[in-house]
């Protein structure tokens, strides 16, 4: 079974250093490691090999971040294709986590029974088989920052892949079918105040974005508010026609241009 793992990293060298030591001391046969850089400041120590290195050179180091982007381009860089995909499960992965030794083992588990899993904090790590993306979609490119991206994503999984995502996000209070945590996120790690200084207009209009699109506040999750959701208030778009041709439009008030 191939995995592939992409990792964001925004000018973090240690916080980096932390993930990919615990990730290199796992069992990485048949491991595909991928690093998407959105910073002109890299470095990568040597120890590291055989990691494929992607740097959004276009992108300003004054940007905030756009993750949703970023997991878009992990979904179809690494897949390829959904009908042929190049992987049969594909990682999206926040540079400021802590691989548990056993990952793999617990992942294989979760994957018997879900095809979309989430743990940590948001989308602090995301796993995903190719059937979980025909179901869901892409992730909003709207969602311009680095929040309320993943309760987008999140409610799309409950909504159209119901019963195959495993959806972890305690710390915002979205859980479904609740499995175990793969990875570490220790409060040395984090830095909520580099993670969000400056960020308030985004974080406002991200937040004004979902409400818009689907009716209610992003958090926390009870039986009252995702009761009343069916699909999206807005129209949406196909973006990548060429990977998306694949993905399952239905009732997802996607915009019909044919």
């Amino acid at each position: 079974m191939k995995i592939k793992i992409y990792i964001v990293t925004y000018n973090d060298k240690e916080i980096l250093e932390k993930n990919l030591t615990s990730l290199y001391q796992t069992d990485l046969t048949d491991v595909e490691i991928n690093i998407i850089n959105n910073h002109s400041n890299f470095y990568i120590d040597d120890k590291f090999k055989d990691i494929n290195i992607f740097h959004n050179k276009l992108r300003p180091d004054f940007s905030r971040g756009h993750l949703s982007r970023n997991w878009n381009q992990a979904i179809i860089n690494g897949f390829k294709d959904l009908t042929n995909p190049d992987c049969d499960i594909l990682i999206t992965c926040q540079d400021d986590t802590i691989w548990k030794p056993e990952w793999r083992d617990i992942l294989y588990s979760i994957h018997e029974n879900f095809s979309f899993y989430t743990c940590g904090w948001g989308d602090a790590l995301c796993s995903y088989k190719p059937e979980a993306v025909k179901n869901i979609g892409l992730w909003d490119e709207r969602f311009n920052g680095i929040s309320h991206q993943e309760a987008d994503y999140f409610i799309r999984a409950f909504l159209y892949n119901r019963n195959y995502s495993s959806i972890n996000d305690h710390q915002h209070k979205r859980v479904w079918n609740e499995t175990t945590n793969i990875i570490y996120r220790p409060n040395e790690v984090i830095d909520n105040s580099r993670e969000h200084n400056g960020r308030e207009y985004v974080i406002n209009y991200t937040h004004n974005l979902f409400i818009k699109k689907w009716g209610i506040d992003p958090q926390p999750w009870n039986t009252e508010n995702m009761s009343v959701i069916e699909k999206s208030i807005i129209e949406n778009y196909i973006l990548y026609p060429y990977f998306e041709k694949d993905i399952n439009l239905t009732n997802k008030n996607y915009y019909k241009l044919l």
